[in-house]
């Protein structure tokens, strides 16, 4: 493993508590630090045919699936960039086959899924608040926020926050605003 990977990887785990006192305890953010430690792990040898390789993906496959049935993850698969932040254990289901941009915010009961027309793609900075969805074949852009319990069926430009079953746009955020924070 290259070392800019390994630099990635330890500036997306800084926010988890990783100790082994956190292990001791049950703490939360050391279930979630280790599953997206495994997630990265797993993506890096993924695709490599050396025998070793295959082991450790396997290897932690099968802890993912262990710690994701307490937790409530399931995303092994799906192709996220870093920076995902997860804030609670909780329900959060994402297809395998979505593609999700940089810093991915997700609250608990978030659920990306797919529809008979496809899987979403996710832009990068975009944050999916408590039982929001995104569903189908659509895209969503850059800088996005989706309120709680708002369900994504289509097509969101970047910059702006969207609420509602079907999910509208009800504002857009000034790009100002962003580069101040």
């Amino acid at each position: 493993m290259n070392k800019e990977y390994k630099n990635k990887i330890r500036s997306e785990l800084e926010r988890y508590d990783m100790s082994f006192k956190a292990f001791i305890l049950g703490y939360d953010s050391w279930y979630i630090g280790t599953y997206i430690f495994l997630k990265r792990i797993v993506d890096y040898y993924r695709y490599n045919s050396v025998i070793t390789n295959r082991l450790i993906v396997g290897g932690g496959k099968w802890t993912m699936r262990r710690i994701g049935r307490k937790v409530g993850f399931q995303f092994s698969e799906a192709t996220i960039d870093f920076g995902l932040k997860i804030f609670h254990w909780g329900s959060i289901v994402i297809n395998s086959q979505a593609k999700i941009g940089k810093c991915l915010c997700v609250y608990p009961g978030v659920c990306i899924g797919r529809t008979k027309n496809g899987v979403p793609q996710i832009g990068d900075n975009v944050t999916f608040f408590t039982n929001s969805g995104a569903y189908g074949n659509i895209i969503i852009g850059n800088n996005v926020t989706i309120a709680p319990n708002a369900v994504v069926t289509h097509n969101i430009p970047d910059n702006c926050v969207v609420a509602g079953i079907p999910a509208k746009i009800i504002k857009y955020k000034s790009i100002d605003n962003e580069n101040k924070s």
